[in-house]
């Protein structure tokens, strides 16, 4: 008796506790919020899902060829309308409204400077081994002769104005920072006057060209030393050839960009010529203006070679996922236009990318490698449920209930992967940008594609099914001679087979599945897992900065053979920066005191110039004008006046200086730095120097305010 009042207590008891916490939870249920978003969200877009998917069951002929003939259509009049590749690193890699971008184009639309000449850069090299002497300095007549002589060469040099005459002609011609300057460029006068190693050495030790110009050693000989008794030079690791070719008009500029092709050619011939012959030590490396937007194109045009490889790997992948043994119940073909739907997807975003003119780059090319995974997961998700509902016996009824299981699940999961790329569009660096903006229309697309023209396959292979015809030969129906065949004609889709007949796949998930379960299994891939989850983090930690042009490249590009040997034999970076001076009284001895000071202290405080410029047109103002009887008496503009009229100082210096045409005064003025200490890939080494630069700018006097 007492045990049952007992019992009836604790039953009351628990009564009372259990409606207590019924009222607490009643009190914080979420079923508003849950009412909410099914109301609100959920119901609203599974019914668009199931009208979208159920018409296109509906009609499936049409989709399928509405949607094929829709996007090529469109990635063609893409490539025919606004299709542009961008390879400029000035219009890929800085943010938009960078600082820099709007310094360049004050310089190149307002400041009044002339037009940057194109280059063409060479280094003759003997891997690192000295090459001063007689057959170094032949080997950079040899080049320098061969581009020199190409037809379209003196007629493009000769519109030059650049200051530089031909000393055989008197004519005009483009500048050629080389050693061969020492002997005036003259093919004939170096061999009239070097017969031996000595004699070479000898005439590359002077301090000046024969033309009185000063000598900037590193910028034609690299890691050269010197004997400090004698000053000649002991040792020098490459030559280094520098062309300036004009660009001062449209027109100019696509002849010198025809000239560069021409020189690639003829360098890269000399090259193939240079490795085959015997017994020579000799390289020669070459880049040009034009070089880096060409091989950038022959990366997107490799990269574009693998995405038919991708196009039939995934196709086979899918082909043999949805195969079976039978014949009938196969739906090869089915995973087969799974990837064809990817496909269009891609051929639907890109062309509408390019119709309004977003550009391509190399980067972009990573995309369709991302998409086919992305677009085959939503595919299996899809036919996955519609498998399992094999009971339903018309396609339509069926593919509306798959879409009613599934669509809200492949709707989010598209949702967060376009959230995640539309994210990615808020990024101030155009090449991300862009690449973001392609793959957010491209996950759209896959979604739609996913839930239209795969769900019209879908239905045509039931038919096909149904009508008991081959997976692969649809025209031939096949014999009722098997339980299996007989089942999928009577509509029967779950008959229960004998797991060796189920598909590779579904044997290996369930054998896995098995083993995963086992309690020894689970521990081993807890701890792996925590153990991979530590490593990785530190190895997130270690991360570093880091950026090298040529890696966006092709791996055997002759651009990084150049870089490679620039930074490996000499002191040249590529990296000369132009120091401007403007919206300043430049007569001002105060304001030159100033400027002096200014490019001093980079010097002294920018970690990667070890040394000041060697021609800065205000040092040898001024020392002209102190060395000169008579200047002091004249104005600023009479002394800039006889300055520009030497004829050495007019060839530095000219296009440095930007004076008023009515006046006289200077408007702007600029010199060129060095900077040895910038490794290519150390991207922090890059950024400090930017930093310390725009430093030391904010802290000058004039920039105040």
């Amino acid at each position: 008796m007492s045990m049952e009042m007992e019992n009836m207590n604790g039953t009351k008891a628990n009564g009372k506790a259990h409606t207590k916490a019924s009222i607490v939870a009643a009190q914080y249920s979420p079923s508003k919020w849950t009412n909410f978003m099914h109301k609100y969200v959920h119901k609203p877009v599974q019914q668009r899902i199931l009208i979208v998917s159920r018409h296109a069951a509906v009609h499936p002929q049409k989709y399928v060829v509405c949607t094929i003939l829709l996007s090529l259509a469109i990635v063609v009049l893409g490539l025919f309308t606004n299709f542009t590749v961008e390879d400029r690193e000035s219009e890929l890699y800085p943010p938009f409204g960078a600082r820099s971008l709007q310094h360049d184009d004050w310089i190149q639309d307002e400041s009044g400077f002339p037009k940057e000449s194109r280059g063409i850069s060479l280094s003759v090299h003997s891997d690192g081994n000295d090459v001063l002497g007689q057959e170094g300095s032949a080997r950079v007549f040899e080049v320098i002769s061969a581009i020199r002589s190409l037809e379209a060469y003196n007629p493009l040099c000769s519109k030059s104005k650049l200051g530089r005459v031909d000393y055989e002609t008197g004519e005009p011609t483009c500048p050629i920072s080389a050693i061969t300057q020492f002997w005036n460029h003259s093919i004939d006068f170096y061999q009239s006057t070097v017969s031996s190693d000595d004699d070479a050495i000898s005439a590359m030790s002077e301090d000046f060209y024969p033309d009185g110009e000063p000598v900037d050693i590193k910028n034609i000989i690299g890691r050269s030393e010197r004997d400090t008794t004698t000053n000649l030079l002991t040792l020098g690791q490459s030559y280094l050839v520098n062309f300036f070719l004009p660009a001062d008009t449209d027109d100019i500029e696509d002849e010198a960009e025809a000239l560069e092709q021409d020189v690639i050619d003829i360098i890269l011939d000399k090259r193939k010529e240079w490795e085959q012959e015997d017994g020579n030590p000799f390289h020669v490396e070459l880049f040009t203006d034009r070089s880096f937007g060409d091989e950038f194109d022959r990366a997107i045009e490799t990269d574009l070679t693998l995405v038919p490889l991708v196009f039939i790997i995934m196709s086979v992948f899918c082909v043999l996922v949805f195969s079976r043994k039978n014949s009938v119940r196969s739906r090869g073909m089915l995973g087969f236009g799974a990837v064809i739907s990817v496909l269009l997807s891609l051929f639907t975003a890109y062309g509408i990318m390019f119709i309004i003119g977003v550009p391509l780059t190399s980067f972009t090319q990573i995309l369709p490698f991302i998409m086919f995974g992305i677009g085959i997961d939503d595919v299996f998700v899809i036919i996955g449920e519609y498998e399992r509902l094999g009971h339903i016996v018309d396609p339509v009824d069926r593919i509306s209930e798959t879409m009613e299981s599934v669509g809200i699940s492949i709707t989010i999961t598209t949702l967060t992967s376009m959230l995640a790329f539309a994210s990615g569009c808020a990024s101030s660096i155009p090449v991300v940008y862009w690449i973001c903006l392609y793959a957010f229309l491209t996950v759209f697309f896959i979604y739609l594609y996913a839930i239209t023209f795969f769900v019209s396959l879908t239905v045509l292979d039931e038919r096909r099914l149904q009508g008991n015809r081959r997976g692969c030969l649809v025209c031939f129906v096949a014999k009722n001679n098997d339980e299996d065949n007989q089942n999928e004609e009577d509509g029967n889709d779950h008959v229960v087979r004998p797991t060796t007949e189920l598909p590779l796949a579904e044997r290996f998930m369930s054998w896995y599945s098995k083993k995963l379960m086992n309690k020894g299994v689970k521990i081993f891939v807890l701890v792996s897992f925590t153990a991979l989850f530590a490593g990785l983090a530190y190895s997130a930690s270690q991360m570093e900065v880091y950026f090298n042009f040529t890696d966006v490249l092709p791996g055997d590009s002759y651009v990084t053979d150049l870089v490679d040997a620039n930074a490996a034999y000499s002191e040249q970076t590529g990296v000369n920066p132009y120091v401007y001076f403007r919206d300043v009284d430049q007569s001002d001895e105060s304001i030159q005191i100033q400027m002096q000071q200014y490019v001093d202290q980079l010097v002294t405080d920018v970690d990667v110039i070890d040394v000041g410029p060697i021609f800065f047109w205000l040092n040898d103002f001024q020392n002209f004008v102190d060395a000169t009887e008579g200047m002091g008496d004249l104005t600023f503009v009479k002394q800039l006046d006889a300055f520009l009229e030497d004829p050495i100082y007019n060839v530095l210096y000219e296009n440095d200086i930007v004076r008023n045409d009515e006046t006289g005064e200077i408007l702007h003025s600029r010199c060129q730095v060095q900077m040895p200490g910038i490794v290519w890939n150390e991207m922090q080494t890059q950024l400090d120097a930017l930093l310390q630069q725009r430093s030391i700018s904010k802290e000058q006097e004039v920039n105040q305010d």
